[in-house]
Formats: C-alpha cells, structure tokens, sequence
C-alpha cells in the first residue's frame, strides 16, 4: 500500500479513538488545544503536518532502497541520537550500555560481511554462467 492510502488507513483506525479521549480531555478542563491562546492553537494543529510529512517521504524513500541498505539505515539513527546523548549532552554511560551498544554493532558488521560476501559469490557465479566457464 503507498504512502497516503496507509496513512489515511492509520487515521482512520485511530480517529474514534482519539475523539473519545479529546472529549474526555474537554469535559475534565485538561486539555491543552485552547483558543484563547491562539500561538498554542497554531502550534497544536501544525504539529500533525509537520509529524506526517516526514514520516511520508520515509515510507516513500524506503521503497525505493533494498531491505538491507534499509535495515542499516535503521540502525544508524539510534546509534546517532545514542552518540549525541553521551558525547553532546552528557548522558551517563555505564558498562551496560556501553557492552550493548557494542554487541549490537557487532552484528552489523558480521550481517554486513556476510551480505557482501554473498553478493560477491553470486556476482562471481553469474558472470561464470554468463561466460560459460
């Protein structure tokens, strides 16, 4: 399914549920969506834009990379964020996370060995059928 039908799909699942919790919200004077503050209100209803559009041309993008490149790139996005805590904003660094962060690594590059060696043998073995040595 592209892009807009999943994500029309998605808000379609979610919206009773939602709407339920916003009149919930009202009828308990606890919710932050006040019009009388119209910075906030503004604020509120360009937060779905600015969450959606991202996420849409990820789902577009993702399409046109191969499983692997994409499963690598999922892994770069939380090593980077752990990078900045640690190295930017001084998040504690124990044995713990530091073994973890390790092994998963690791993985990769085991995952990324083995995937370029079997990309290799197969390029290897197609171009020996293609010759017919």
């Amino acid at each position: 399914m592209d892009a807009a039908a999943g994500l029309a799909v998605e808000t379609l699942l979610l919206m009773p549920i939602v709407a339920v919790y916003f009149i919930w919200l009202a009828g308990n004077a606890e919710h932050s969506f006040r019009f009388a503050d119209p910075e906030n209100a503004l604020l509120l209803s360009l937060a779905g834009f600015i969450t959606t559009v991202p996420l849409v041309l990820f789902n577009i993008a993702a399409r046109a990379l191969s499983m692997t490149v994409l499963g690598i790139m999922q892994y770069l996005a939380p090593s980077i964020s752990f990078l900045v805590g640690v190295f930017l904003y001084g998040e504690p660094l124990g044995q713990v996370q530091l073994m973890s962060f390790g092994l998963i690594w690791t993985a990769l590059i085991i995952f990324t060995i083995d995937g370029v060696t079997r990309q290799r043998r197969l390029e290897r073995q197609l171009g020996s059928d293609i010759t017919g040595s």
